[in-house]
């Protein structure tokens, strides 16, 4: 009896002492997060999308609400040094003197391929691919006021290889104008591509183009209303919807206002139509725009959003900032603006005395709801 009653009081000391090794572990925690200021996004799908904040690229799933570090640790990612190509490829460029390393990821940022070191003439990288295949670099060689010499490398093997295609001042490969100062490169395929820039002219404005891949460049010119005297015109990348349309957009001052001109393109890029120029009085701010087809666009001067459906040729104002939300103040402005179909998109607004404000709508930017974007420990 004694020995049956010292059984039973071993099992319920070793009852207890597993009930209280249970309770003493530390149950799995969730991923840590904190909030972000959002620069600007960019959506590739309704869930899917990039932003770069504090020199780290960072991928979002779930519609701009969560997002994780996607980039290589050791690698700094600046402005026009990193190019998206859809939900799951980017490319950064990351230089050091006069040597670019290509960094390329297939799936998302969970994993990256390093290339090997480019040696280049110039500095400050800036890259474009068509596809997971074609791509084009430019390098700053020489900058002075109102002109920048530049070398133009191009890769057909997703940024393992570059070769120089184009050179400013070379005898030996196609010249790029010197004048203007390059701000990025883009194409609308594997042949055809522009080179962005910022001019002081008097006549008529211009952007560097090609039809051959980037060997050759000339100057293609743009009809705008004459100007009186000397203005700056800075170019954005062309927009293709296809492989015949797309948008030009491009600002300058005009009437002592800020202008924003809008162009489009039937023929690939061969001649672009202007048919409307926003003016606004905000010297220190560029409209910002997005659209989705070559005749559904919004824009903004900053206070209002604005929305066309008729080719740019008439605007009409959706909402002021300060009907966006309540906590929204008389000085912030709309900076961003992303849209990924006709009725869902998003805006960064943005404040002198508090954070970056996102902003989500799913009725073509007739209503909106804030998004708290947090930041996901990647660990």
């Amino acid at each position: 009896m004694a020995s049956k009653l010292n059984k039973l009081i071993y099992i319920g000391i070793l009852l207890c002492l597993s009930t209280l090794i249970a309770c003493s572990v530390t149950p799995p925690t969730e991923n840590v997060t904190e909030a972000i200021s959002l620069p600007k996004i960019i959506m590739n799908t309704e869930n899917i999308g990039w932003s770069v904040v504090q020199e780290s690229l960072l991928r979002t799933t779930d519609g701009g609400v969560h997002w994780k570090v996607a980039s290589p640790t050791d690698v700094k990612v600046s402005e026009g040094q990193y190019f998206i190509l859809d939900d799951k490829q980017a490319w950064i460029a990351s230089d050091h003197e006069s040597t670019v390393t290509i960094h390329h990821t297939r799936d998302g940022g969970k994993t990256w391929k390093t290339m090997g070191e480019i040696k280049t003439k110039g500095i400050f990288p800036r890259i474009f691919f068509t596809d997971e295949k074609s791509g084009w670099m430019m390098v700053s060689i020489k900058r002075a006021m109102n002109a920048d010499s530049v070398q133009i490398l191009q890769t057909t093997d997703g940024g393992a290889k570059w070769r120089t295609v184009a050179e400013s001042e070379s005898t030996e490969t196609g010249n790029v104008p010197v004048e203007g100062n390059k701000t990025g490169i883009s194409f609308r395929d594997r042949s055809t591509g522009w080179i962005r820039s910022v001019q002081l002219v008097q006549e008529l404005p211009w952007l560097s183009h090609t039809k051959d891949g980037g060997l050759s460049w000339k100057k293609q010119y743009l009809t705008v209303p004459k100007l009186e005297e000397p203005a700056p015109f800075t170019f954005d990348s062309p927009k293709f919807f296809s492989e015949k349309e797309g948008i030009l957009v491009f600002h300058s001052e005009c009437e002592r206002q800020q202008c924003t001109y809008f162009f489009q393109t039937t023929n690939g890029g061969d001649s672009w139509v202007h048919h409307t120029v926003l003016k606004y009085n905000n010297p220190n701010f560029y409209m910002n725009y997005d659209f989705v087809s070559i005749h559904t666009g919004w824009t903004t001067d900053g206070e209002n959003l604005y929305h066309t459906n008729d080719y740019a040729m008439s605007w009409k104002m959706l909402v002021k900032n300060r009907e966006v939300d309540k906590t929204v103040a008389d000085s912030d402005r709309i900076v961003s603006i992303d849209f990924v179909t006709d009725q869902v998109g998003w805006i960064v607004i943005s404040s002198q005395v508090a954070p970056n404000q996102l902003f989500k709508t799913t009725d073509g930017g007739h209503t909106w709801r804030i998004v708290h974007p947090r930041l996901v420990d990647r660990h």
